[in-house]
């Protein structure tokens, strides 16, 4: 494994670092793809109950979406948080226009 995609700690992480992918362990789901500075954004929408269930209650629904998921993690939870660098995004790019192109499988290991 390339020393770049090597798992660091979650105490490693600099701003500098920017984005990377972010893997709890054990591994059980996707990583999060962003850094501890991403804020997401709230959503606010109208609800009319009376509409959708017969009640009679209207009123606004807000909630926070997107942004660091483990803005409230324990230190437990953090010795557990593992980032990596994400892949160098100029040779994925020549690979699918390679691939468009008609040149060499992408997916495919070089003999």
């Amino acid at each position: 494994m390339a020393d770049t995609y090597k798992p660091r700690p979650f105490h490693e992480w600099h701003e500098e670092d920017g984005p990377v992918l972010w893997w709890l362990w054990p591994i059980e789901q996707p990583p999060y793809v962003g850094s501890p500075l991403d804020l997401g954004f709230t959503v606010e929408a109208d609800i009319d109950l009376a509409a959708s269930c017969g009640a009679t209650t209207e009123g606004k629904l807000r909630m926070n979406v997107g942004g660091w998921p483990w803005g409230n993690a324990d230190e437990e939870t953090e010795s557990r948080l593992f980032w990596t660098q994400l892949p160098d995004c100029n040779r994925l790019d020549e690979a699918i226009r390679d691939h468009i192109r008609g040149g060499p499988d992408p997916m495919k290991e070089p003999r």
